[in-house]
């Protein structure tokens, strides 16, 4: 994908100083996916500008450098609402699922990386959020819409991510809602419309390339879509990237330590969600097997994470032995967190 799509595109709207509309308008270029989300090429664009040259090794790096981002960020982001302890374990076992993954399934110099490191602290910081955590929302949205921008998939996982927000966190006042649903809609929304305006005013697009009428199914198809799916995942690495953390978080069911009304909840809807999406979009080929061989294996990666994170959101709520329906653990620092901290101790 590198060399056929985030390089070309990269590299010709460095040349013309922007997005080159003459070149996405070109029936040849159809198979580069003129609708894609822009940021990545404009990253290259940029680089290529500074440098004078598109540098390949350059592009190969941004795997390790926002895998290191991630990695550098999950263990203070977790520790909003985790222990240090379990906040440095899931970010250790994130970066090493990531890290395998990416490397067995060539994602090096693709928007994979730069998608995951949104979509990973996206949830992360929304785990650890308090009930009135403006600045937590904030930073959320402005990740979200980090997502929006890179990769398609980014859209339906904001609109996951948001959505079931709002049913963990029900008990709120209207206002409550609205701001909360400003701060984190708002930057997708923005990075939404700016790329979809620009592709209707220059007639190169008006949404993102469909495969067919949306409920156009080809539902014979699901057990071949399921079958190649499963073996695309058992390829990278017997899918133990996957099978490990559920097996994790199978155990904390197991031993009922589990809360499945609050935090625990949110990672696991949002995989659930996002896993069926997935498979709605195979089923609009008669035959998607070799779609599926190509991109399955990268697109169910976030799976991983996010069974990771509700693993510790799970073992945190069970340890604590409260329902964290209304809302996650207080952030340590903030004035909800240190207010409830004498109770949570006299409590565990």
């Amino acid at each position: 994908d590198l060399i056929l799509f985030w390089e070309p595109k990269g590299e010709t709207f460095a040349a013309a100083g922007g997005f080159d509309v003459e070149y996405l308008g070109d029936p040849v270029h159809v198979y580069q996916h003129v609708s894609y989300p822009p940021l990545v090429p404009a990253l290259y664009a940029f680089a290529t500008m500074a440098a004078g040259r598109f540098s390949w090794m350059g592009a190969i790096a941004t795997f390790p450098l926002f895998l290191g981002a991630l990695a550098f960020a999950l263990p203070g982001v977790l520790g909003r609402f985790a222990g240090r302890r379990d906040a440095l374990i899931a970010t250790a076992a994130i970066t090493a699922s990531l890290g395998f993954l990416g490397d067995a399934l060539d994602i090096a110099g693709n928007a994979d990386s730069a998608l995951l490191l949104f979509e990973v602290l996206a949830v992360a910081v929304l785990l650890g959020a308090a009930k009135e955590d403006g600045a937590g929302e904030i930073l959320a949205g402005i990740l979200l819409g980090g997502a929006v921008a890179a990769k398609v998939e980014g859209l339906p996982f904001a609109l996951t991510a948001v959505g079931f927000y709002f049913v963990v966190r029900r008990s709120r006042g209207a206002a409550s809602l609205v701001r909360s649903a400003a701060r984190l809609v708002l930057p997708s929304a923005a990075a939404l419309a700016a790329w979809l305006a620009f592709g209707s005013s220059r007639h190169l697009f008006r949404g993102y390339e469909s495969y067919g009428p949306t409920f156009s199914l080809y539902l014979r198809a699901l057990g071949p879509v399921i079958a190649g799916i499963a073996r695309a995942l058992f390829h990278a690495g017997f899918a133990l990237a996957w099978l490990v953390p559920l097996a994790a978080l199978a155990a904390l069911v197991a031993s009922g330590r589990a809360v499945w009304r609050g935090q625990a909840l949110y990672p696991v809807a949002i995989a659930a969600v996002l896993s069926a999406f997935f498979v709605f979009t195979y089923l609009h080929l008669p035959d998607s097997a070799l779609w599926i061989e190509w991109s399955a294996g990268r697109i169910f990666m976030v799976v991983s994470p996010l069974t990771v994170l509700a693993v510790v959101a799970a073992g945190v709520a069970g340890a604590a032995g409260t329902d964290r329906r209304d809302s996650p653990t207080p952030a340590e620092g903030s004035p909800e967190g240190r207010a409830a901290r004498p109770g949570d101790e006299r409590e565990r």
